[in-house]
């Protein structure tokens, strides 16, 4: 259990890290077609660590459930499980009428 708390701490922090660099997008007016290409890369690296935070998220419950441990706030955000609903429309798919 101790192992997934840490995995899940360490997938957060690398995400921020991640969406700190993603801020060279603030002052740009103008996107070159490396500016494009790092943006890309980035976005794609965030998504891996969001990723990563949900399995993380996912094996606590798990893990939870194998030694019998209820939380101590049931109506807090962690008892929201992946729903595998995406959280935001892609980028690259058609629009959608939200």
């Amino acid at each position: 259990m101790y192992f997934t708390t840490d995995e899940y701490r360490d997938s957060q922090e690398q995400e921020e890290a991640v969406w700190a660099r993603i801020g060279f997008v603030g002052g740009l007016r103008h996107f070159t077609p490396i500016d494009v290409h790092d943006l890309g890369v980035l976005l794609s690296e965030a998504r891996y660590r969001d990723s990563r935070a949900r399995l993380d998220v996912e094996r606590a419950h798990q893990w939870a459930a194998r030694l019998h441990l209820t939380a101590a706030n049931p109506d807090s955000v962690e008892k929201i499980r992946l729903s595998g609903v995406p959280d935001c429309s892609s980028l690259t798919g058609p629009p959608t009428s939200e």
